[in-house]
Order: C-alpha cells, then structure tokens, then sequence
C-alpha cells in the first residue's frame, strides 16, 4: 500500500513536529511494539509508551530538522533531527517503521550524534549538507521479496567478510555511500575500498539484522547470524562494529537497490548504552545481537 504507506508515515512525520503526544497514539496500532538496539530494551504497548514519557526526567525530544521519508510497502525510514531544551547537541535519529493494519506496529530507533571528519580520509570523500533532501533514486524494477531477500542476504554477507571483489558487481556504477554524521560522501567502489584498507584499526563487522516486512535467519561463512528481511527496493540492515581499541558502535544501514544493482547506501554509527534503572517497570531487555560476546 504504497500510497496508504506514504500517508500514515507523513501524519506520523507532522504529529512528532508538533509535539502532540494523542495524534502520534491515534496513528499506533494496538498491538505496538518500539525496539532500542542500543540499549536492548523493548517497548509493548501504548501504556508502557506513556509511562516512559511521563517518567523521563529529560525534556522531551522535539523533532527539529527532516532529512527524509522513505519507503516501500509495509516498510519505511524517517531521518531526522531531534533536540531537547536542555542544552544538548541535537542528535540524529533513525527509526525503520513497520506498518500493520494501516497503522504504525514496530518502531526500531536508533540515536546517534555528529562526529567530525577525519583529515586521513578527505582524499576518498565528498563533503555534503547532511540535512540537504537527498536525490531521489529512479527504481527501475519493483523487486519480489524473494528476489530482494537473496541480494540483500548476499550483500551484507559479502559487506561483513570485506569481499570487494564480489561486492562490485552488485553496485551501480553510479553507486555511493553517506554518512550524514561526519557529512561524508564515499563517491565510488574504488573510494571506498581505498577508505577501508586504510583504515586505522579496521573494524570487524558482526551484520546482526536486515529488517523489512519478513524475516528469515541465515549464518555466513563466518559464523555471523544475519537476520534478513525485504520491502522492495528499501532494505534496512543493522550491525554491530568493533574496532581494533575494543570502542562497539551499532551501526544502521540504509539500503536502495535500483533494479537490482545497490544504489546508494546510507549509514549512521551509534555507541551502545546502558539501559536506565528508572525505565525498567516499561520495557522488556532483549539482545539485539544475539551469539556476539559483550552485545
């Protein structure tokens, strides 16, 4: 539903610009569900959902600044930024939004903050607004789940074992990468090989999910189990990173397939963080990274 999707997530969209708790509610399903990675908590329900906001003692987050709405189907992103009147940087927010009767049923949100750009890297990238619309990507064939399940499956498998060679042929020859914190473009395959093999304390990757509007596991060759799950051309995966220092950062991944070439991806980083003892009575712990030591 297309069309519906798009509707819902812009009332959603205005509802958080406008800081009115009852018209986000009218537009959640009962059934709910919101999900920290950072944190591993869980929310169930409306209720639980308003104890949280009455009890926190921070201001209430305010939806500042829309980077975009994207989707497809029963699956959409919203990026944006997010500022509470306490004096805090604004953060990057980045919730993967499942639909469900023509309502909001799972909400994934990921908060991260802006970074700088490193000087060893300048050479490989662009520099760009990170709030400026990002274009829009032409998608040239509507993908079967089946068909977009096995690319995404491939792709952040071939991504986890840093397969260049094999990852190539399933970019687009116009094919980029944004990091909107640091306001990075990798601008091609090449770039962004030459990024990594350079990096200082290169990160091992653990993909952790890919969520869309199913789910179905599979283990890579390295052990890794990777959740994957597909809405057309919009893939959403998760992982976690762990550098050479032993710093962790969840990372979210936003992928756009144009036929069935990777088109663009867009990441964003988040640290790991505890969960609040104040929050316990309305969340449940889950492990977002399940089989990963220390997750």
């Amino acid at each position: 539903m297309p069309d519906e999707g798009r509707a819902l997530i812009d009332r959603y969209v205005e509802a958080l610009r406008d800081e009115d708790p009852h018209k986000v509610d009218r537009l959640i399903a009962d059934t709910f569900v919101e999900e920290w990675p950072q944190s591993g908590e869980r929310i169930l329900g409306l209720a639980n959902r308003h104890s949280i906001a009455a009890a926190d003692p921070q201001p209430r987050p305010i939806l500042t600044r829309l980077r975009r709405t994207l989707g497809h189907g029963d699956l959409w992103v919203v990026e944006f930024a997010a500022e509470r009147s306490n004096g805090q940087p604004p953060a990057f927010v980045v919730q993967s939004i499942g639909l469900h009767g023509g309502k909001v049923g799972h909400v994934t949100t990921y908060v991260g903050h802006a970074f700088p750009a490193p000087a060893w890297r300048e050479q490989w990238v662009e520099r760009f607004e990170p709030f400026a619309p990002p274009t829009e990507i032409p998608h040239e064939h509507a993908m079967t789940t089946e068909e977009g399940e096995t690319l995404a499956k491939r792709y952040v498998t071939l991504d986890s074992e840093r397969a260049y060679d094999k990852l190539q042929p399933m970019r687009h020859p116009r094919w980029t990468a944004e990091w909107p914190q640091s306001g990075e473009r990798v601008p091609s395959h090449a770039a962004d090989e030459a990024i990594h093999r350079n990096y200082p304390g290169f990160p091992d990757v653990a993909m952790g999910k890919a969520a869309a509007e199913s789910e179905r596991w599979a283990v890579s060759p390295m052990l890794i189990p990777i959740r994957v799950a597909g809405a057309g051309n919009i893939w959403v995966a998760t992982g976690l990173n762990t550098y050479s220092g032993g710093d962790r950062f969840v990372v979210t991944n936003i992928i756009e397939f144009s036929g069935r070439l990777i088109r663009r991806e867009t990441m964003y980083f988040v640290e790991p963080s505890e969960a609040p003892a104040w929050r316990a009575p309305w969340v449940e712990r889950y492990d977002p990274f399940p089989g990963q030591a220390g997750s």
